[in-house]
């Protein structure tokens, strides 16, 4: 945690004292649960931080997959072309003689 409030006021005090101080050391409470609250967003923000990067790297993961497949299918398909193409001039060869 980073020190972010300074602190006032000392520990040795008379009762008069210690009521003057009264609103220091309320100030103080606050300045300290506004710390509390600033460290619960820093680590509630790198807790995302951390999300969001693994969610990237699963989206990063899946999309080359995806282009893998997709080079795989466009081979498949050239290739069936291909085969087609023959056949159909094999067939007509056979049909015209």
């Amino acid at each position: 945690m980073q020190q972010r409030c300074d602190r006032v006021g000392g520990s040795l005090e008379s009762a008069p004292e210690r009521r003057s101080n009264e609103p220091i050391m309320v100030l103080e409470a606050a300045c300290q649960r506004l710390e509390a609250a600033i460290d619960r967003l820093e680590s509630a923000l790198a807790a995302r931080d951390t999300r969001e990067r693994a969610t990237q790297q699963e989206l990063d993961a899946s999309l080359q997959a995806a282009q893998a497949e997709r080079a795989d299918l466009t081979e498949v398909n050239r290739t069936t072309l291909e085969r087609l193409d023959q056949t159909i001039g094999r067939l007509r060869g056979l049909l015209a003689g």
